[in-house]
């Protein structure tokens, strides 16, 4: 048991190391979460998505609409989040809150009320040393939904949850489902 503390111990980060980080990411290198956070400013940001239901709340066959919770995993790499580990006492990764950082502006596209833009405030983001970012926007999910009751309730239907990237052309920012 001491020496799981031990070692432990060892791995903590000072304050000051994190704020030299965070210092160097965004005053140093004068972050700015306007521009695409890729070098090549012509070449494509690739963006990954992978959809995890967590419950289904609503199902109306009158209105035609579903209702479900879940979070996206969405993946992308940012170059201007890079460090050296070895200059940062090893720091692997770190939490930001994601209005801080450039991020797809992500929105549901066949939603039954509104159209917003998916995440808040509130949400962070996982920053790794090696620039990859992942962002886990939790939400209640409202979409329309096409439906035949001609066979009830021996009836099968088909909903779709889709997710899109308002702002972006495709060749800026290509938005892509997570090939797991």
């Amino acid at each position: 048991m001491c020496f799981l503390l031990t070692v432990y111990n060892g791995f903590h980060q000072s304050s000051d190391v994190v704020k030299n980080l965070f210092n160097n990411l965004f005053i140093n290198k004068s972050y700015n979460k306007q521009v695409r956070p890729i070098n090549d400013q012509n070449a494509t940001i690739i963006v990954t998505v992978d959809f995890e239901l967590f419950s289904n709340h609503d199902f109306d066959e009158v209105a035609e609409k579903i209702a479900v919770s879940g979070n996206l995993e969405v993946i992308w790499w940012d170059d201007q989040l890079v460090w050296n580990r070895s200059a940062y006492n090893d720091i692997y990764d770190m939490l930001l809150l994601q209005d801080m950082i450039w991020k797809p502006d992500v929105v549901l596209k066949n939603g039954y009320n509104k159209f917003e833009e998916l995440g808040g405030s509130f949400y962070y983001v996982i920053v790794n040393h090696n620039g990859l970012v992942a962002w886990y926007p939790y939400h209640m999910f409202e979409s329309k939904c096409s439906m035949d009751v001609t066979f009830y309730p021996f009836d099968e239907q088909n909903c779709h949850v889709i997710f899109i990237i308002w702002s972006y052309r495709y060749y800026k920012v290509g938005f892509y489902p997570d090939s797991k």
